[in-house]
């Protein structure tokens, strides 16, 4: 860059090390990931205070709250029609 440019912007500095890939599958890039991904396991969030649910954080999550804020007064009607209730236990 440095041969067009006398000066460019470094938004994005995490871009110059992983990126966020969507599978081609996905119905969202809410379903994409980090790629190279440093993980961490349940025990080092846990220890930094950071509680960890599976089930929460790995899967789609959506409350009837966020509902609300999203949609307002068209609330019901989404729910009703674009969405099946589950039970974080019964997802999967």
């Amino acid at each position: 860059m440095a041969q067009y440019f006398s000066a460019f912007r470094i938004d994005h500095v995490l871009g110059f090390f992983r990126l966020w890939q969507v599978p081609r599958n996905a119905a969202s890039a809410l379903l994409g990931y980090f790629h190279p991904s440093i993980p961490l396991t349940e025990t080092e969030l846990t220890s930094a205070g950071i509680p960890f649910s599976r089930e929460r954080y790995c899967r789609p999550y959506i409350t009837d709250a966020v509902i609300t804020i999203l949609f307002g007064n068209d609330a019901d009607r989404v729910r009703s029609v674009y969405l099946e209730p589950q039970s974080p236990a019964s997802s999967g």
